[in-house]
């Protein structure tokens, strides 16, 4: 009996090491094709989670512990959730806030003030210059003249300068009824803001600002919001800033390209209101301007052109909000 208790805990000494080995190996086998598994699943995921994600955390899958799969590369803002906004540039959208339209293609910083190029507007116009601006943003280049806007620049009262002013007498001396024409061009991008002012004819005291009355006038171009056109009209019956004559009847592009512009300014008779004004852009009659009492006495006539120009109105709200620039060309008086 002793014999037999002996020899069956020899038996089970010997099973149990083998049984247990049995386990372990079954154990390892399981852990091994789990983790070829997953190694397999996650490679063939086709996801891009992040930047530089190309799914190869498994590529030596025999070596892998399953719970402790290698890092992939990392880049600044590499995770496996969803990249920052700013890791991944968006496309822009064309009602972005964030995408700003350029700024005017002359918004550049302007020249130094210089003198006023009297001898460009000969043989129709000569000097000598009166009613000029302390500061004259003007320059000819080639067969034309540049006149620049700073960027806050409106009427000269506004206390920051910018455009260009001045009187120029007609060579053919005092007269009745006359034409001017001129060439125009505003650069694309420009700035309209509230309007501006543009050269015209005028006489006498070439009433400018708030003045007017008997003894001058003057007809200076605007261009107004969106480029609209207009005669601004200061004459021996006007009061305030002037009157705004034909607002709307034309436009002025801002394409780059050059215009015509005219003014037909034809005297009333001393006593009557029978002046009148024919407006032309680019060779067509866009406005007839009617009933106009530009004197009172013969005395006053058409005698200057007012080359006056700048941004305004009379105060800042009118101002250019980047430095800006329009060019001028083939002044004649007919």
């Amino acid at each position: 009996m002793a014999g037999k208790s002996v020899l069956l805990a020899g038996v089970v000494a010997t099973v149990i090491p083998l049984v247990a080995a049995g386990i372990l190996v079954t154990h390892n086998a399981e852990v091994r094709v789990d983790g070829a598994s997953e190694c397999a699943e996650r490679a063939s995921d086709s996801d891009v989670e992040y930047a530089g994600d190309s799914d190869q955390r498994c590529a030596s899958s025999s070596n892998v512990e399953p719970s402790a799969a290698p890092a992939p590369k990392q880049t600044p803002a590499a995770s496996h959730s969803s990249p920052a906004p700013t890791s991944r540039p968006a496309k822009p959208s064309p009602t972005s806030t964030t995408q700003k339209p350029s700024p005017a293609p002359n918004a550049s910083p302007p020249p130094r003030p210089g003198a006023f190029p009297v001898a460009y507007f000969a043989p129709y116009f000569t000097g000598p210059a009166t009613r000029q601006f302390s500061q004259q943003f003007i320059g000819q280049i080639g067969n034309y003249v540049e006149v620049t806007y700073p960027a806050g620049s409106s009427s000269p009262s506004s206390g920051v300068p910018g455009g260009a002013q001045a009187r120029l007498p007609d060579a053919a001396g005092p007269l009745t009824d006359a034409t001017l024409t001129y060439s125009v061009r505003f650069p694309v991008g420009f700035q309209w803001v509230k309007g501006g002012k543009l050269p015209g004819l005028c006489g006498g005291a070439c009433w400018t600002g708030s003045q007017n009355g008997p003894g001058g006038w003057t007809t200076r171009f605007m261009w107004r919001a969106g480029g609209a056109g207009e005669v601004l009209l200061s004459d021996a019956t006007t009061t305030g800033y002037g009157s705004d004559l034909g607002l709307g009847k034309w436009y002025f592009p801002a394409d780059g390209r050059w215009h015509s512009i005219g003014q037909h300014v034809h005297l009333n008779t001393p006593g009557a209101a029978d002046g009148y004004i024919d407006v032309t852009f680019d060779g067509v009659l866009v406005a007839h301007l009617t009933g106009i009492t530009f004197r009172t006495s013969s005395a006053t006539e058409i005698d200057s052109l007012m080359f006056s120009t700048f941004f305004g109105g009379h105060d800042s709200s009118w101002a250019s909000p980047v430095t800006q620039h329009i060019d001028f060309a083939n002044f004649r008086l007919t």
